[in-house]
């Protein structure tokens, strides 16, 4: 079973609120407390209404981020998230709500919800939570995950 658009929702400006407020309370952009993974664990958190175990989870860049989440248990951020209660899905656009992992190059690496026709995550230059970019027809991205209810 799937979550509601209004679940959904609030779920979105809760992890928003939350990643928002941290960055107002910072100088600089910091991995683990008001980035794109700090996003998506908040997002989670209140979608599934449980802690997540990766809650206080510090790194460096995304090759370090990768490293950490294999020493924690996880084959890669595909069994991550399924963890976490998304079903991996391949071949199809991204629906409102989906969270997306895209891996470039020189460790740069973002993790991304699909909102109304855009992606929203964080921004480096430390200015909370932002519409990344339009939602493409074809995506390439690494890992595309469906919230799913598990009840």
């Amino acid at each position: 079973m799937y979550y509601t658009v209004e679940e959904i929702t609030v779920a979105m400006n809760t992890a928003k609120t939350i990643i928002d407020e941290r960055t107002t309370g910072l100088d600089t952009y910091t991995r683990g407390v008001n980035d794109c993974f700090a996003l998506a664990v908040e997002y989670t958190k209140a979608l599934t209404q449980k802690e997540s175990p990766l809650s206080d989870f510090s790194y460096r860049d995304s090759r370090e981020f990768l490293i950490k989440i294999k020493k924690a248990g996880y084959n890669d951020v595909a069994t991550l998230m399924n963890k976490c209660g998304y079903k991996i899905v391949t071949g199809t656009r991204p629906k409102y709500g989906d969270i997306a992992f895209e891996f470039l190059r020189n460790n740069i690496g973002t993790a991304m919800i699909a909102s109304n026709g855009c992606w929203v995550s964080t921004c480096e230059f430390n200015t909370g939570v932002i519409e990344k970019r339009p939602i493409k027809i074809k995506e390439s991205l690494n890992v595309l995950g469906r919230p799913i209810k598990r009840i």
